[in-house]
């Protein structure tokens, strides 16, 4: 059965009333019990509590609103004491968590791929190649890109990009338009990993080709 209501949660007491059927005395069997909505067996939902009344000499059964009134009370009384168990929400507290867990495990797989990109820039810092766009900051809201045109031993040589972009995204324009000074600026390697590591330089365009190497 892959969803149903079953019962869950049986709660019995015993009486010293009546039965109004057979008139035997204490022979009156009080049941309270939940009910719930599974699916494939998973509680989902609690349905309510039901509760009724078995003589156990004549087997007859009544429901709530069927009990004479001080077998009702009685009856409400231990409906009152069945607890409503929180297991009866596992399917409910599954579905909440569900989309939390994918969550973290986005914002997981974002971390991953932000430290491997700042490894990987590191990598190009440590190791630059003629040829690599450094997007550069130069201050609140100011940004261009130096190109790398050679490499000595100890610093690199670099030529600044004629025009000057005012926010992040105009980076693209000025760096697809590709004009840049003719006058390289030379940079101590260590300068230039001091400018990563303060994100002045915050990101390292490298070819396909210089990857590959």
């Amino acid at each position: 059965m892959i969803g149903g209501v079953i019962k869950g949660g049986v709660k019995k007491k015993s009486t010293e009333l009546t039965c109004q059927n057979c008139q035997k005395k204490g022979s009156i069997e009080l049941v309270s019990y939940n009910e719930f909505f599974h699916l494939i067996f998973i509680p989902f939902l609690s349905v309510g509590k039901t509760v009724c009344s078995q003589c156990q000499s004549c087997k007859e059964v009544l429901l709530h609103h069927e009990m004479p009134h001080k077998l009702k009370l009685e009856a409400t009384a231990l409906k009152r004491q069945t607890k409503m168990p929180f297991w009866h929400f596992t399917g409910v507290i599954l579905l909440l968590l569900f989309p939390l867990y994918f969550m973290f495990e986005s914002k997981s797989d974002v971390k991953e791929n932000i430290l491997a990109q700042r490894e990987l820039e590191q990598s190009y810092i440590a190791s630059p190649f003629i040829g690599d766009v450094y997007k550069y900051r130069i201050d609140k809201n100011t940004y261009t890109t130096f190109r790398v045109n050679a490499i000595s031993n100890d610093s690199i040589f670099m030529v600044k990009n004629i025009y000057t972009a005012y926010n992040i995204n105009g980076l693209r324009e000025i760096k697809k338009i590709g004009i840049y000074e003719n006058t390289p600026t030379s940079m101590p390697l260590k300068e230039l990993s001091q400018l990563y590591e303060e994100r002045i330089i915050f990101d390292i365009i490298r070819s396909k080709s210089n990857a590959l190497k």
